[in-house]
């Protein structure tokens, strides 16, 4: 029965459900795409404008 009103509603309302699939899976594009550049970025080569916190050093135990 539900899928019975499921058909005939996105028969109705072509326009609509068009409209919405469209949007999700440009949503679904755009944040694989996202994903997969901040992946795949290299490390920096420059040095960062913006301080990053220190650690401090390890002695050695050879002196």
């Amino acid at each position: 029965m539900f899928f019975t009103y499921l058909r005939r509603e996105l028969r109705r309302r072509r326009k609509a459900a068009l409209v919405v699939a469209s949007g999700l899976a440009l949503g679904i594009a755009l944040v694989i795409v996202v994903s997969s550049v901040s992946t795949g970025r290299p490390r920096p080569t420059r040095r960062s404008p913006w301080p990053t916190p220190r650690t401090p050093r390890r002695r050695s135990s050879a002196a």
